[in-house]
């Protein structure tokens, strides 16, 4: 068994995690002033709706999560509205 599988695995989660976090800090919110933490949750929401809908990954070959799974949405995603300014 290759000892270095499991370490090479959780490294590649971990920058996978740190782009995710880069991503959306700077399309979410480090461009809007939010007055409440609903305000924020709802924008997150729409933001991780349209990221897993519409917006094309290059990891994927430049399609979307939910097209490339052949559109079964994580069941945690099926109740988050669109919201206007991602569309």
């Amino acid at each position: 068994m290759g000892r270095g599988t499991a370490g090479g695995r959780a490294l590649q989660l971990v920058n996978i995690s740190e782009r995710f976090n880069r991503t959306s800090s700077h399309e979410v919110l480090d461009p809007n002033l939010f007055a409440t933490l609903e305000e924020v949750r709802s924008e997150t929401a729409a933001w991780l709706r349209h990221n897993n809908t519409q917006r094309p990954h290059n990891s994927l070959g430049r399609v979307p999560p939910l097209p490339f799974r052949g559109g079964r949405l994580a069941p945690s995603l099926t109740a988050v509205p669109v919201h206007s300014s991602c569309v």
